[in-house]
């Protein structure tokens, strides 16, 4: 589908604020742009690395869903009353062609719900004018204490507003040495136990995966996800077949913090000839804190 994005120079954003703003921060890392910020839409860009891909030549879906989520992040934050915060309480990802290093990607984002407890934004992705992504996000506005105080970041979000941690869990397995490409080894996800019909995988949260409140990024929670559910995905296909992932979705329960130890359990809800399903429940301790599911397209390879 056609998409020609151009530049509304009314509202045109220096991308240098971006990297200001994001330095140290996981979005900072994957290393997008703001190039408008308006009160009606907000448009994003991004070069795709070496550092975004799976341990194939293409991007990661969490890479892309991160990219998106970013960019709504940022329309939301402009909308906030001041005082104000605002947190990713479900996200939905589909992925229509491949990214690969060299490619540059689009993102405009424009608010198809602006209420007083929630927002409901959509993020179109182009390349080079073709429309190569859709995302879906619900955000959650959160109201300030005691009457608050103006904003020292667009997405602190307080740990009380959407749940606190579970006890933490000490590892015992010790990870397996599986491929998972550069964007999910920068992140630090370990596999413990792979299978057709079972994976886990557990990631600790450190500073590489906050967003510039000291929270977890959306993206890395669509990641952990997409990564778990992939290593189960290949270990059912035929010999030759490849696959990538079409459709992802997350919801939010709770917000992850540095020093959370997170495990991710990956089962089958189908496994077809041509389509896989999987459903990922990612809890820090005993407490569920996020759930993902996904479809996952299985080709033939070239």
């Amino acid at each position: 589908m056609p998409l020609a994005i151009e530049i509304d120079q009314q509202y045109a954003f220096d991308p240098a604020i971006t990297n200001k703003f994001t330095q140290n921060t996981f979005p900072g890392w994957l290393g997008f742009e703001i190039v408008e910020l308006g009160p009606e839409r907000a448009v994003g860009r991004m070069e795709v690395s070496e550092r975004h891909l799976h341990n194939v030549d293409y991007m990661h879906a969490g890479a892309w869903t991160a990219f998106a989520d970013s960019i709504a992040g940022w329309g939301a934050a402009r909308l906030l009353p001041i005082g104000w915060n605002f947190t990713t309480a479900e996200m939905k990802m589909n992925i229509f062609h491949t990214a690969k290093p060299g490619d540059e990607l689009v993102a405009l984002a424009v608010p198809l719900h602006v209420g007083r407890r929630t927002h409901v934004w959509e993020v179109r992705i182009a390349r080079d004018d073709v429309q190569v992504g859709n995302f879906l996000c619900t955000q959650v506005l959160l109201e300030p204490k005691d009457g608050g105080a103006p904003k020292k970041s667009t997405s602190d979000v307080p740990p009380e507003a959407v749940g606190l941690e579970g006890p933490e869990r000490t590892p015992e397995a010790a990870p397996l040495d599986h491929p998972q490409g550069p964007f999910a080894t920068h992140l630090g996800i370990e596999a413990i136990e792979i299978g057709k019909d079972r994976a886990i995988g557990r990631m600790l949260i450190d500073e590489r995966h906050l967003h510039s409140g000291k929270f977890m990024h959306g993206g890395v929670w669509a990641t952990l996800g997409d990564t778990v559910a992939g290593w189960a995905t290949r270990e059912n296909l035929r010999v030759g077949q490849v696959f990538s992932s079409s459709d992802l979705k997350v919801n939010v329960i709770g917000a992850g913090r540095p020093g959370m130890l997170l495990e991710a359990e990956a089962t089958p809800l189908h496994v077809g000839r041509r389509t896989q399903v999987w459903m990922v429940v990612i809890k820090s301790g005993d407490k569920v804190v996020a759930q993902f599911s996904n479809t996952q397209m299985i080709l033939d390879g070239k």
